[in-house]
């Protein structure tokens, strides 16, 4: 979008009680806070990151990882990094809510399909 669309949107897209996404008004990429994580994101890098998230089964991550000593079972790599962020079933859907939101206040990559950038553990 022009200066006059997307570009000039600053400040909180979405929020819930675990995640919160904005557009930082000096870089103007979209900032996703996951409860003491804080990712910088292009607007394309949270579209691909939202689409594996929703590609993510809960139960079945639940299941792979019962036996670990997390008390979150759902695990996701941050790709480029050593990182995972885990989730509870309850974390991962408000996580997803929240970049939902963000995604239609942005008017952005409605059915971007870059799912794969992610890994699910």
């Amino acid at each position: 979008m022009t200066e006059t669309g997307v570009d000039m949107i600053i400040g909180v897209l979405a929020e819930t009680t675990i995640c919160k996404a904005f557009i930082c008004e000096v870089c103007r990429d979209v900032h996703l806070e996951i409860g003491t994580i804080s990712l910088r994101l292009s607007r394309e890098d949270m579209c691909e990151f939202l689409e594996g998230l929703r590609c993510i089964d809960p139960d079945l991550q639940e299941y792979r990882h019962e036996r670990s000593g997390h008390r979150r079972k759902i695990m996701v790599q941050v790709r480029g990094t050593c990182i995972n962020i885990v989730f509870t079933k309850e974390e991962l859907a408000e996580t997803i809510e929240c970049l939902m939101i963000a995604r239609y206040r942005l008017g952005f990559c409605e059915g971007s399909d870059h799912g794969a950038s992610y890994r699910r553990n």
